[in-house]
């Protein structure tokens, strides 16, 4: 079983998959973002550089502390 993890605690550069969001519908509007899609944190700084599925999204800690990610298994 994999561990699931807040995207903020995620590794920088490790494909994972969204298992969780904490307000499904603000964060799908804001950010496109929906359980099954994959993650990759691209950079870490005061605002982080998110991939989600194919598109790059600049996130504030508020978000990052409400999606639920796990490692994807490829």
């Amino acid at each position: 079983m994999s561990k699931v993890v807040d995207l903020c605690d995620f590794p920088v550069g490790e494909l994972g998959e969204i298992v969780d969001l904490e307000q499904d519908e603000a964060i799908f509007h804001e950010f496109g973002a929906s359980r099954g899609m994959s993650v990759v944190i691209l950079h870490k700084a005061a605002q982080w550089l998110v991939q989600i599925g194919y598109t790059q999204v600049s996130m504030g800690w508020e978000y990052l502390n409400k999606i639920k990610v796990k490692p994807a298994n490829i």
